[in-house]
C-alpha cells in the first residue's frame, strides 16, 4: 500500500523526500510513511465506525478493536 501510494500520490512522495532531506535513509523514510499511513487509516476507520457510515457487513468486520486491526495490518506489512 505504501509503495503504491508513493508512486501515485504527490504528497506521499513529498513526505518521503522531506524525510530524506532530514537525513533519513529510504528504508527509514518508508517506515515513517507506514506509521503515518497507519495513523491516517486508523482515524478514517474510527470516524466511520463511530458515525456508522460503513455498510452493515463492514460494520460487523470493524466491530473488533480498531487498535488491534491496525497492529495486525502493520505486523504483516499491509500498511
Amino acid at each position: 500500500m505504501v509503495l503504491t501510494r508513493l508512486r501515485c500520490e504527490e504528497r506521499t512522495s513529498t513526505f518521503v523526500t522531506k524525510k530524506g532531506q532530514e537525513g533519513k535513509t529510504k528504508r527509514a523514510a518508508l517506515r515513517a510513511l507506514q506509521t503515518h499511513l497507519a495513523r491516517e487509516l486508523y482515524r478514517i476507520l474510527q470516524a466511520s465506525h463511530v458515525d456508522n457510515l460503513l455498510p452493515a457487513p463492514l460494520r460487523i468486520l470493524f466491530s473488533v478493536d480498531l487498535t488491534y486491526q491496525v497492529r495486525v495490518l502493520r505486523k504483516y506489512c499491509l500498511i
